[in-house]
């Protein structure tokens, strides 16, 4: 046997709550509701409005400090191009006088080579002078004892 059971019983009647209260108190449910809502929504939109300044100024800040390093970095920049310009230069006077002492260097080796060659020439002409010296020596000792002979005859004439 299977009996029957109303799935929806109301209230009996007595109980029952007249339509115009039920409707006042969900309107205050949802007036509670909206009022809750709106309030949730106010403290989430103050929170995003005082993100977004601290964003706002936090940004403000970053492009100060941004243009900051920037202007110190080209003043860096601008120096370090300047010590490049002054190495620059030096380095090519360090290369100038190094240059003009090597050619210095070069022509006081040919110099120095000449000089050799010309003692090497004169210590050679030393040595013939030496040897034609020697040479005129022996010859001035004949024409000495010639010219004793010859005075010693004129003498004997």
């Amino acid at each position: 046997m299977v009996s029957c059971r109303r799935l929806l019983q109301g209230p009996p009647e007595e109980d029952a709550v007249p339509l115009s209260r039920v409707l006042v108190r969900v309107r205050r449910t949802i007036e509670e509701a909206t009022f809750t809502a709106e309030a949730a929504f106010r403290r989430e939109w103050a929170a995003l409005e005082s993100e977004r300044q601290r964003l706002g100024d936090w940004h403000i800040c970053l492009e100060e400090r941004t243009k900051a390093e920037a202007s110190r970095a080209a003043a860096i920049r601008s120096e370090l191009e300047a010590d490049l310009e002054s190495y620059r230069k030096g380095l090519r006077k360090v290369f100038d006088r190094e240059l003009a002492a090597a050619g210095r260097e070069k022509a006081l080796e040919l110099r120095e080579e000449a000089i050799a060659k010309k003692e090497a020439s004169l210590a050679e002409q030393g040595s013939e002078l030496e040897s034609h010296s020697q040479v005129l020596e022996v010859r001035k000792q004949e024409l000495d004892k010639l010219s004793e002979s010859l005075h010693q005859w004129r003498q004997e004439l």
